[in-house]
């Protein structure tokens, strides 16, 4: 059986201080290009990045152009509570969930199951 919960993506600016959130969609560059023979300006998909898809962060919030997360756990290369500033350009600001740990997932009792996590989580990392 596939067990599956659809993350709505949202604008990163949605979520609260302290929030456990993580990409679930990849971050898209524009582009405008301008077409001589339409004479118009057209808005194109330069690249697209699948960075922190997953990673969960806890929401620090946007200051000075930048959007602040905390690594939620040490991955090799961030240690836990460092924090990262990501450009607030429409690339980053959009594509965003609130993180579900799969781990704490009941098939029973989705929304318990996703409560806990967070919980959990916020527990966690107020206490290290």
């Amino acid at each position: 059986m596939i067990f599956m919960i659809e993350q709505k993506p949202q604008h990163i600016s949605k979520f609260k201080k302290g929030d456990l959130v993580t990409r679930v969609q990849p971050a898209v560059y524009k582009e405008k290009i301008y077409n001589e023979n339409l004479g118009v300006y057209l808005e194109m998909d330069s690249r697209k990045d699948g960075a922190y898809i997953g990673t969960p962060f806890v929401y620090k919030g946007i200051l000075n152009g930048q959007i602040y997360l905390a690594h939620f756990q040490s991955d090799g290369i961030f240690e836990k509570g460092e924090v990262i500033g990501l450009e607030n350009i429409p690339a980053w600001q959009e594509g965003w969930a609130k993180y579900i740990d799969p781990k704490t997932l009941d098939e029973s009792k989705e929304k318990d199951g996703i409560t806990k996590a967070i919980e959990y989580y916020r527990q966690s990392f107020v206490a290290n």
